[in-house]
Formats: structure tokens, C-alpha cells, sequence
């Protein structure tokens, strides 16, 4: 009874890892986004689109790579508790 109390409290421990690493990378993404679609801005009003295309692009390009990480954090926790 021990033993699964603990093998629960380890997945537990797990799963919270996971959330905080999605948090910190949520949050850096963020950052970057803010940071971007202000240069964004900038290059906008100073009349330079491709320059502002260039940071919108670089904003999505943030995002899908977000997507992934995300993705393969699920895929490997559906994993574990599937077989568990």
C-alpha cells in the first residue's frame, strides 16, 4: 500500500515538473511575443513591412514550436499513465 501511495506521489511530482516547465516556457513565449510584435509595431510605423512581416513570422514560429513541446509533453504523460 506504501509503494503505490508513493508511485502516486512520484507521478504526481512528475506531472508537476511538467506543468512548470510548460508555465516557464509559456511565459518566456510571452515575452518574445510581446518583445516581437513590438519591434513589429516599430517596423510598421516606420514604414518597413517586410521588417514587420519578418517579426510576425518569427512570432508564429514561436508559437508552433510551443505547439510541439506541448505536444510531446502530453504524448509522453498519456503515455506513462495509459500503462500505469
Amino acid at each position: 500500500m506504501k509503494l503505490m501511495m508513493r508511485n502516486r506521489q512520484y507521478s504526481s511530482c512528475n506531472v508537476n515538473i511538467a506543468e512548470k516547465s510548460i508555465a516557464n516556457n509559456l511565459e518566456t513565449l510571452r515575452y518574445f511575443k510581446s518583445e516581437l510584435v513590438f519591434l513589429a509595431e516599430i517596423a510598421h510605423k516606420t514604414n518597413r513591412p517586410e521588417l514587420a512581416i519578418s517579426y510576425c513570422q518569427q512570432v508564429l514560429k514561436l508559437c508552433q514550436e510551443l505547439a510541439i513541446f506541448c505536444l510531446k509533453i502530453v504524448k509522453k504523460f498519456s503515455n506513462k499513465f495509459i500503462i500505469n
